[in-house]
Formats: structure tokens, sequence, C-alpha cells
């Protein structure tokens, strides 16, 4: 318990240390921020590389456990090599970096968040000589962590939202995992994100961009990748895992289907998404939108601490409830009849002719990923 809270205590304050410095840095190389899109919320540029202090927030957590208590070290990492997930983390926050600065096609992104994915899976030895069951198992956990990183990736639209999200995650993600290891690194993330949460509550002064997004998203989903590894994950685990990521993936899933639906490729981003719409209905006030989805994740983090810990059928009932709640949601929100008018129809209505080429997409599914 003390040693987690330590880890929590030395990422959080690294992060909370480093977060003005990369912001003023960002500013003087810059890389203020892209400009206002008809998609974004805020009226100026914001810098976006929060990500790059929760990194090295988190490596600095992971520095202190090798020092303190380094048998512990490989229990923390999910596969029990620290060194292949650090790596995996250094990859996949680079990949971000490299499209918060310079900009990375669609696809190109999606596929260099799959070849880090694969490697992972890989080196868990998920991988090695498998059968028919176990390649499809492997298939299943390099789709898991690419699905997740995305749909972190694609709610980080308001400030503090997808921060605020991921935090209520990890901590529910450890207690369904219920091991020491995990849960040190679900500590490590945990401290990351809320010393950079100080500054990206709302109004933010700075974002995670996609160096954070991808980086929170792949944490999220390696946690119970843990228990895949040692062979002990069981229905009702995986069950609450997909409960506690709950929000995110379902605001996936509406973008891609209704993209879909359109005629339009899932690529094509829009202004539509679940804070989308709860801005719209208070007014453009971003604080009661971010409340209410935090509110929903807690629901569904308890939902999902629940599931787990409770035979296969109850944790089958338990998501039946999960999955009638969302789509009352869903209803309410206007998914299922006429489309609600986006937050910000001054922009959002404007000709796409007469856009600036910088509010091209860089992230795999959407547009609006960041604010």
């Amino acid at each position: 318990m003390m040693i987690g809270l330590s880890l929590l205590a030395v990422s959080f304050c690294a992060t909370l240390a480093l977060t003005p410095l990369i912001r003023a840095a960002a500013y003087r190389a810059g890389h203020g921020g892209r400009p206002v899109c008809d998609r974004s919320v805020h009226e100026r540029p914001v810098p976006r590389l929060g990500g790059v202090a929760m990194l090295v927030g988190m490596l600095a957590g992971f520095g202190v456990l090798m020092v303190s208590e380094p048998a512990l070290l490989e229990a923390a990492a999910p596969g029990d090599s620290p060194l292949v997930l650090l790596s995996a983390l250094v990859a996949v926050a680079g990949v971000g970096l490299i499209d918060d600065l310079w900009g990375l096609r669609p696809r190109v992104k999606l596929v260099a968040q799959g070849v880090v994915a694969l490697g992972f899976v890989g080196a868990m030895g998920l991988l090695d000589a498998p059968t028919t069951a176990e390649a499809l198992v492997a298939a299943g956990a390099v789709l898991w962590i690419v699905v997740v990183m995305n749909a972190v990736n694609l709610i980080d639209g308001l400030d503090g939202l997808a921060a605020g999200l991921a935090l209520i995650a990890l901590v529910a993600l450890a207690v369904v995992v219920g091991s020491t290891g995990p849960a040190l690194y679900a500590a490590i993330a945990a401290g990351a994100v809320g010393g950079f949460l100080v500054f990206n509550r709302h109004p933010a002064s700075i974002f995670m961009g996609d160096t954070g997004s991808l980086l929170l998203g792949f944490s999220l989903a390696a946690l119970p990748l843990d228990l895949l590894h040692e062979g002990v994950l069981t229905g009702p685990t995986l069950l609450g895992a997909v409960l506690v990521l709950g929000l995110p993936l379902l605001d996936l899933g509406l973008a891609i289907g209704r993209r879909l639906a359109a005629g339009r490729s899932p690529f094509e981003a829009d202004g539509d998404h679940l804070h989308h719409r709860l801005l719209h209905r208070w007014g453009g006030d971003q604080r009661p939108a971010v409340r209410c989805l935090w509110g929903s994740g807690l629901l569904l983090g308890g939902l999902g601490i629940w599931a787990a810990h409770l035979s296969l059928g109850g944790a089958l009932l338990v998501t039946a409830v999960a999955l009638g709640l969302s789509a009352a949601g869903v209803y309410l929100l206007g998914y299922l009849g006429a489309s609600t008018a986006p937050a910000r129809p001054d922009r959002a209505t404007a000709p796409a002719a007469r856009r600036p080429p910088a509010e091209v997409s860089a992230a795999p599914l959407d547009a609006a990923s960041s604010p």
C-alpha cells in the first residue's frame, strides 16, 4: 500500500513540475497549438504536448521502483518484462508526438499503433508457436490495444475529460485485475494523469495531445493483459475491464457506426461525439458536460468492479444492465432520432472548402480527438 502511494506521489510530482515547462517550451518552439477549427470548443490555440510530461512522470515512477523495490519492478509490468513495457510506452508516445508536431496520415498512424501492439503482444509470449485458438487470442489482444488507444484518443475533446476518465479507469482496473503488480503500474500512471490534470482542467492551459491519449490508452489496455499472460483471465474479469472502459468504447462505436451509416469513411472527422451533444445541451458550458461524463465513467467503473467479482452469470447480468443504461443515454442524447445541432454551429456549418488545411485529422479515427 505504502509503496503504491509513494510511486503515485513520485509520478504526480514529476508530471506536475514538468508540465508548465513543457507548455513554455512548446510556445517558444512555435508549437502553441493548431489553429482553432470548426469542431474545436476553444477560442484560441493551446499547446498539445502534455503527454510528454506524463510519459516522463511515468518513467520517473518506474525509475524509483527500480531503485527502491527492484523485486517488484517485474511484477509491475504486464507481461513481467519492464523493458518491453517501457519500450512500448515510449514507442506509442513517440507515434503520438510525431503526430502532434508534424502530423501523420490517419492510416499511417493506425498501422504504427498496430505495430507497437503486435510487438508488445509478441514480447509477452502470446505468439510463440500458437495454436489456432491461441493465435485468435493474440489477435484479439492486439485489436484490444488498438481499439482502446483510439477510444481514449477520440474522447479527448473537452478540458479534463479524457484525463479524468483515465484516472477513474486506472483505479477501477487496478481493482478489477486484483493483483499487486498491476496495481503498482496503475498507481504510477494515475499519478502522472493527476499531475497533468491540474493544468488540463477547465480552462485548460495545455492538452495531452495524441502523445498523451495514446500513452494512456495503451496503459489502460495493457493492465488486464497481465492476466491473459498469466493464463488467469476469466470471463467476469474481461467483462469488468470492458465495462470500466465502456464510455470511451461507446463513443468510438457510435462514431464509427454513424459514419458508416452515412456512407462516410470511419476516418472522417465530425463534431457529433458524446461530449459535443452534452456541450450543446448545456449551452456550450464545458464544466457540466465533463462532470456528467465523469459521473458516467464512475458508474461504469463501479459496475465493472462488481461484475469482475461475480460469477459469469452475474457478470453477464451486470453487463446487460450497463448496456441498458448506455442505450438509454444514447436515446436521450438524440442519437436514435434527429441529430442534435453541433455545439459550435457558427464554425461547424462553414463550408469545408473554406477551412484551413491545419484542420485535417491526424488521428486514426477522428480529427476531433483532441480539443
